[in-house]
């Protein structure tokens, strides 16, 4: 290689092509990538090892809590059952004081204390009767839990509140807005607004240097479930026959769905690259493309033959632009 070659970061993708053309061998590909910290040594498995059992001490935890009051809430008198759930409320904020909230310790006690919150008003709401609507007690446990959420800086709380802000949404819209559900393709755009909103503000926070929104399984989850409440409203669309049927948010629906793939697509390719959202957008096309296929060609069985080859051939044109994708060197 000439002396004055520039310096090039040591990104996987080129690590590999260097392996590819006979550059590297595999020994020396090895000890690259735990050179370059792609893979991890022993103190990265102690700590991920360390991680992963306390994220199934406190699932299992929370499981034990729910089940506990189930089975024993016949024989429990309402002052045991309340005094219980704030005893363990207590318990876990003494956690996040003792640990604090930049450690994970703390933060998943201060997860476990959001939890409570919400079996708290669950337990009082069944034992003294308020006849409270059940938006009201998500949006409740919403507002009770904000500013943790806001000074723990964790995803796993923001996930918490993000879920709670759905279920308020939806709970509020089957039970006063719109009671019968006739308009389902308007509460569909209005979550993927919501979740969609969720997931820019993340990788905007991300974008910026926020250390703790490095992590990529909550933009990911994210944005998956507001592709997906993109995608019902399509669905329903294709099986209506394309009829409209007067609603506006349904003839909006398939349009907003075109735009938000085609940012998607560009926005994790160019800017930020992830290659298992790009994925969920390529399978979403894959299935919108294909119900619409079946819905115009109708459903013989040669037909049925014809539309999986159809979707075989998608499927093999998604996975081998995935792979020229993941070769390209990280967006600038």
């Amino acid at each position: 290689m000439p002396s004055d070659a520039p310096d090039l970061p040591a990104t996987r993708e080129r690590l590999f092509r260097l392996a590819e053309a006979g550059r590297l061998s595999p020994e020396a590909l090895e000890r690259a990538l735990r050179l370059a910290g792609y893979l991890p040594d022993r103190a990265a498995w102690r700590a991920f090892a360390d991680r992963m059992l306390l994220l199934l001490g406190l699932a299992f935890l929370l499981t034990g809590i729910v089940f506990f009051f189930a089975y024993n809430w016949a024989s429990m008198h309402r002052f045991v059952k309340l005094g219980l759930i704030e005893a363990g409320l207590v318990g876990a904020m003494a956690t996040v004081w003792a640990k604090g909230v930049d450690r994970l310790a703390g933060q998943a006690a201060l997860f476990v204390a959001a939890v409570m919150v919400g079996a708290f008003l669950a337990v009082f709401g069944q034992v003294y009767p308020t006849g409270a609507d059940v938006y009201e007690l998500f949006l409740t446990w919403t507002a009770l839990v904000t500013v943790w959420v806001v000074v723990g800086r964790s995803p796993a709380l923001w996930l918490l509140w993000l879920a709670l802000v759905n279920a308020t949404l939806i709970a509020y819209w089957t039970e006063v807005f719109d009671p019968h559900l006739r308009r389902p393709a308007a509460l569909a755009l209005l979550l993927f607004a919501l979740d969609a909103g969720a997931v820019a503000a993340w990788e905007a926070g991300a974008a910026r240097g926020a250390a703790w929104m490095r992590g990529r399984w909550l933009p990911g989850l994210t944005a998956t479930a507001a592709l997906v409440c993109l995608v019902i409203p399509v669905l329903d669309l294709i099986s209506r026959h394309f009829r409209f049927g007067g609603d506006p948010w349904r003839m909006a629906a398939p349009f907003v769905y075109a735009a938000a793939v085609a940012f998607g697509l560009w926005f994790y390719r160019k800017k930020r690259r992830d290659l298992f959202l790009l994925a969920a957008l390529l399978l979403s096309l894959i299935i919108v493309v294909t119900a619409a296929l079946g819905e115009v060609w109708g459903t013989e069985d040669w037909m049925a033959l014809f539309l999986g080859l159809i979707v075989l051939a998608q499927s093999a044109a998604a996975a081998a632009w995935l792979r020229k994708v993941a070769r390209e060197g990280e967006p600038s």
